[in-house]
Protein backbone atom coordinates (compact mmCIF):
# COMPACT_ATOMS: atom_id res chain seq x y z
CA UNK A 1 0.00 0.00 0.00
CA UNK A 2 2.76 2.61 0.48
CA UNK A 3 4.51 1.76 -2.78
CA UNK A 4 1.43 3.07 -4.61
CA UNK A 5 1.21 5.90 -2.13
CA UNK A 6 4.71 6.95 -2.98
CA UNK A 7 4.24 6.17 -6.67
CA UNK A 8 0.82 8.27 -6.74
CA UNK A 9 2.61 11.20 -4.86
CA UNK A 10 5.74 10.62 -7.19
CA UNK A 11 3.09 11.63 -9.67
CA UNK A 12 2.48 14.76 -7.86
CA UNK A 13 -0.80 13.77 -6.08
CA UNK A 14 -1.36 14.96 -2.07
CA UNK A 15 -1.26 12.70 0.67
CA UNK A 16 -4.61 13.25 1.85
CA UNK A 17 -5.99 12.54 -2.26
CA UNK A 18 -3.01 9.39 -2.64
CA UNK A 19 -4.14 7.46 0.31
CA UNK A 20 -7.98 6.65 -0.95
CA UNK A 21 -6.79 6.84 -4.45
CA UNK A 22 -4.13 4.09 -2.90
CA UNK A 23 -7.24 1.95 -1.65
CA UNK A 24 -8.96 1.81 -4.59
CA UNK A 25 -6.00 0.52 -6.40
CA UNK A 26 -5.20 -2.11 -4.26
CA UNK A 27 -8.53 -3.16 -4.06
CA UNK A 28 -8.81 -3.67 -7.83
CA UNK A 29 -5.34 -5.28 -7.90
CA UNK A 30 -6.56 -7.77 -5.38
CA UNK A 31 -9.86 -8.78 -6.97
CA UNK A 32 -7.79 -8.91 -10.27
CA UNK A 33 -5.45 -11.31 -8.84
CA UNK A 34 -8.67 -13.19 -7.19
CA UNK A 35 -10.10 -13.10 -10.79
CA UNK A 36 -7.00 -14.60 -12.00
CA UNK A 37 -6.21 -17.26 -9.97
CA UNK A 38 -9.82 -18.42 -9.92
CA UNK A 39 -9.86 -18.09 -13.49
CA UNK A 40 -6.51 -20.56 -13.96
CA UNK A 41 -7.86 -23.08 -11.11
CA UNK A 42 -11.26 -23.63 -12.86
CA UNK A 43 -9.77 -23.22 -16.94
CA UNK A 44 -6.67 -24.56 -16.41
CA UNK A 45 -5.92 -27.08 -13.44
CA UNK A 46 -9.47 -28.29 -13.11
CA UNK A 47 -9.60 -28.95 -17.30
CA UNK A 48 -6.13 -31.13 -16.95
CA UNK A 49 -7.16 -32.77 -13.51
CA UNK A 50 -10.67 -33.53 -15.50
CA UNK A 51 -8.43 -35.19 -18.74
CA UNK A 52 -6.39 -36.90 -16.51
CA UNK A 53 -9.83 -38.71 -14.27
CA UNK A 54 -11.07 -39.29 -17.28
CA UNK A 55 -8.04 -40.90 -19.25
CA UNK A 56 -6.72 -43.39 -16.48
CA UNK A 57 -8.41 -47.06 -15.75
CA UNK A 58 -9.60 -45.71 -11.80
CA UNK A 59 -13.33 -45.46 -12.09
CA UNK A 60 -13.56 -43.54 -8.26
CA UNK A 61 -11.78 -40.90 -9.09
CA UNK A 62 -14.83 -40.05 -11.92
CA UNK A 63 -16.82 -39.87 -9.32
CA UNK A 64 -14.94 -37.69 -7.70
CA UNK A 65 -15.26 -35.45 -10.68
CA UNK A 66 -18.76 -36.04 -11.04
CA UNK A 67 -20.10 -34.78 -7.73
CA UNK A 68 -17.59 -32.09 -8.67
CA UNK A 69 -15.03 -32.06 -5.46
CA UNK A 70 -12.53 -30.12 -7.61
CA UNK A 71 -14.78 -27.49 -8.56
CA UNK A 72 -15.67 -27.22 -4.87
CA UNK A 73 -12.04 -27.39 -3.63
CA UNK A 74 -11.03 -24.38 -6.43
CA UNK A 75 -13.37 -21.87 -4.44
CA UNK A 76 -10.44 -21.59 -1.64
CA UNK A 77 -8.30 -20.11 -3.73
CA UNK A 78 -9.52 -16.88 -4.22
CA UNK A 79 -10.16 -16.88 -0.70
CA UNK A 80 -6.54 -17.76 0.24
CA UNK A 81 -5.15 -14.45 -1.80
CA UNK A 82 -7.79 -12.32 0.09
CA UNK A 83 -6.37 -13.80 2.97
CA UNK A 84 -2.94 -12.96 2.41
CA UNK A 85 -3.41 -9.41 1.18
CA UNK A 86 -5.67 -8.57 4.23
CA UNK A 87 -3.03 -7.04 5.80
CA UNK A 88 -2.93 -4.14 3.02
CA UNK A 89 -5.94 -2.60 4.73
CA UNK A 90 -4.66 -2.41 8.61
CA UNK A 91 -7.93 -0.97 9.80
CA UNK A 92 -9.81 -3.62 8.34
CA UNK A 93 -7.46 -6.63 8.45
CA UNK A 94 -9.22 -8.20 11.30
CA UNK A 95 -12.59 -7.93 9.30
CA UNK A 96 -11.35 -9.10 5.75
CA UNK A 97 -9.45 -12.26 7.51
CA UNK A 98 -12.71 -13.33 9.54
CA UNK A 99 -14.57 -13.41 6.25
CA UNK A 100 -12.20 -14.68 4.36
CA UNK A 101 -11.29 -17.97 7.05
CA UNK A 102 -15.29 -17.89 7.30
CA UNK A 103 -15.57 -18.36 3.55
CA UNK A 104 -12.82 -21.44 3.45
CA UNK A 105 -14.41 -22.96 5.95
CA UNK A 106 -18.12 -23.32 4.39
CA UNK A 107 -16.24 -24.46 0.64
CA UNK A 108 -14.48 -26.43 3.01
CA UNK A 109 -17.88 -28.55 4.57
CA UNK A 110 -19.16 -28.09 1.05
CA UNK A 111 -16.43 -30.18 -0.34
CA UNK A 112 -16.39 -32.81 2.52
CA UNK A 113 -20.04 -33.29 2.13
CA UNK A 114 -19.57 -33.86 -1.67
CA UNK A 115 -16.57 -35.94 -0.63
CA UNK A 116 -18.88 -38.19 1.71
CA UNK A 117 -21.60 -37.94 -1.11
CA UNK A 118 -19.10 -39.54 -3.51
CA UNK A 119 -17.97 -41.96 -0.81
CA UNK A 120 -21.47 -43.53 -0.72
CA UNK A 121 -21.64 -43.38 -4.60
CA UNK A 122 -18.71 -45.45 -4.95
CA UNK A 123 -19.31 -48.26 -1.91
CA UNK A 124 -22.80 -48.66 -4.22
CA UNK A 125 -20.62 -49.72 -7.05
CA UNK A 126 -19.69 -52.88 -4.66
CA UNK A 127 -21.77 -55.75 -4.20
CA UNK A 128 -22.07 -55.52 -0.41
CA UNK A 129 -23.67 -52.42 -0.83
CA UNK A 130 -26.67 -54.59 -1.38
CA UNK A 131 -26.44 -56.26 1.54
CA UNK A 132 -25.34 -53.78 4.04
CA UNK A 133 -25.72 -50.22 2.87
CA UNK A 134 -23.60 -47.09 4.65
CA UNK A 135 -25.75 -44.00 3.18
CA UNK A 136 -27.06 -43.76 6.78
CA UNK A 137 -23.71 -43.55 8.24
CA UNK A 138 -22.48 -40.91 5.35
CA UNK A 139 -25.77 -38.85 6.90
CA UNK A 140 -25.01 -39.06 10.44
CA UNK A 141 -21.20 -38.15 9.42
CA UNK A 142 -22.61 -35.31 7.43
CA UNK A 143 -24.63 -34.24 10.44
CA UNK A 144 -21.74 -34.44 12.75
CA UNK A 145 -19.21 -32.44 10.08
CA UNK A 146 -21.77 -29.68 9.56
CA UNK A 147 -22.40 -29.24 13.67
CA UNK A 148 -18.57 -29.00 14.15
CA UNK A 149 -18.02 -26.82 10.94
CA UNK A 150 -20.96 -24.23 12.36
CA UNK A 151 -19.12 -24.73 15.69
CA UNK A 152 -15.95 -23.97 14.29
CA UNK A 153 -17.91 -21.00 11.88
CA UNK A 154 -19.39 -19.49 14.76
CA UNK A 155 -16.47 -19.49 17.25
CA UNK A 156 -14.57 -17.32 14.17
CA UNK A 157 -17.03 -14.76 13.80
CA UNK A 158 -17.28 -13.99 17.59
CA UNK A 159 -13.00 -15.08 17.85
CA UNK A 160 -13.58 -17.17 20.95
CA UNK A 161 -12.40 -20.56 21.23
CA UNK A 162 -14.95 -23.24 19.94
CA UNK A 163 -14.45 -25.09 23.62
CA UNK A 164 -16.39 -21.88 24.77
CA UNK A 165 -19.04 -22.67 22.45
CA UNK A 166 -19.37 -26.24 23.62
CA UNK A 167 -19.13 -25.46 27.31
CA UNK A 168 -21.95 -22.71 26.49
CA UNK A 169 -24.03 -25.48 24.40
CA UNK A 170 -23.25 -28.17 27.62
CA UNK A 171 -24.81 -25.73 29.95
CA UNK A 172 -27.32 -25.31 28.50
CA UNK A 173 -28.22 -28.38 27.51
CA UNK A 174 -28.07 -28.63 31.58
CA UNK A 175 -30.30 -26.51 32.11
CA UNK A 176 -33.10 -27.87 30.02
CA UNK A 177 -32.61 -30.79 31.33
CA UNK A 178 -33.40 -29.82 35.19
CA UNK A 179 -36.39 -27.91 33.29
Amino acid sequence: METIIGLLEGYGLATDTAKPIAAIIAIFLIAALSILANFITKKIVIRILTHYIKRNRFNWDNVLLERKVFHKLSHIVPAIIIYMFAAAFPDYQVLIEKAAVTYILVVSLLVISSFLSAVDDIYRTFEISKIRPIKSYIQVLKIVVFFIGGIIIISNIIGQSPLIILGGIGALSAVFMLV
